[in-house]
């Protein structure tokens, strides 16, 4: 059905999918460096007697708030293009 245009359609399907890896590589990066941050709010909490489950879960939920707001806006942003 595509014919001739199908090596293009692929050049094009591989350069979405290496912005698509560059935009989950920035985000991780920026996740890591605002982990990086909190490490004195970590040291007070587990000072406090919070355990590394505790931590790992409230590190998880913020991250996982992250996204879903992030994938709204992103959805909104969709709808209104």
């Amino acid at each position: 059905m595509v014919g001739s245009i199908r090596p293009i359609l692929w050049l094009l399907l591989g350069a979405v999918a290496f912005v698509l890896l560059i935009a989950c590589v920035n985000v991780s990066n920026l996740l890591l460096a605002r982990s990086t941050t909190r490490t004195r709010e970590f040291a007070i909490r587990t000072a406090l007697g919070a355990s590394r489950l505790r931590l790992l879960r409230q590190s998880l939920t913020a991250s996982t708030l992250l996204a879903l707001v992030g994938g709204a806006l992103g959805l909104m942003g969709r709808g209104l293009g």
